[in-house]
C-alpha cells in the first residue's frame, strides 16, 4: 500500500526535530513536577510540544491522546513514550519513558530511606505525614505512591537489619 500525499502532510506537520538532549531534558523535567496528576502533566505537554516548541501539530497531539485513551495504564507516560518514539524512534520512546518515571521513583526511595533511617523524629514523622496525606488527596495515583513508599520501607528495614 502506497502512503498518499495526505498522509506524507500529516506526518511533516510535525514541524521540528528536537534534539535528544531536548527530549532527554523535556522528560526528566516534567518527571520532576509530576504534580497535579495526568491531566496536569498532558496540559503541560501541550503547551510545551504544541505550543511552545512545536514539536506536534495541534491536530496530531489530539489523535495521538486519542490513541493513549484506549489503551490501559497511565495516559501521561503512554503519551510521553509514544512522542518519544515519533520523534527518536525506539531509544526515544525509551529514553522519555524512563525519564518520566525515574525521578518520581528516585524521590521516593530517598523518602522511604528518610523515614527508616530517621522516622522517629518529630519533625521528619510530621513532615513525612503531611506528604502522605497530600499524595493521597490529590494524586490518583495515591495508591501506588503508598504501596511504592511501603516498599520502599521494607526494602530499607530488611537492608538495614541485614547489615547490621
Amino acid at each position: 500500500m502506497t502512503t498518499t500525499s495526505r498522509e506524507q502532510n500529516d506526518v511533516g506537520a510535525d514541524h521540528q526535530m528536537p534534539s535528544w538532549r531536548e527530549v532527554f531534558l523535556y522528560f526528566l523535567f516534567l518527571g520532576f513536577v509530576n504534580i497535579g496528576g495526568p491531566v496536569a502533566q498532558i496540559t503541560m505537554m501541550f503547551n510545551h510540544m504544541v505550543e511552545k516548541r512545536q514539536w506536534l501539530s495541534k491536530d496530531r497531539f489530539v489523535k495521538i491522546m486519542g490513541f493513549c485513551h484506549m489503551l490501559p495504564g497511565p495516559e501521561a507516560l503512554q503519551l510521553a513514550i509514544y512522542v518519544g518514539y515519533l520523534k527518536r524512534k525506539v531509544w526515544g520512546g525509551i529514553l522519555a519513558g524512563l525519564t518520566f518515571i525515574l525521578p518520581g521513583a528516585v524521590v521516593m526511595i530517598v523518602l522511604s530511606w528518610l523515614y527508616v533511617k530517621y522516622g522517629k523524629l518529630p519533625q521528619v514523622s510530621n513532615a513525612l505525614y503531611v506528604l502522605k496525606r497530600q499524595s493521597s488527596v490529590s494524586s490518583p495515583l495515591a495508591l501506588s505512591n503508598s504501596v511504592a513508599l511501603q516498599f520502599g520501607i521494607f526494602f530499607w528495614q530488611s537492608y538495614s537489619s541485614a547489615h547490621s
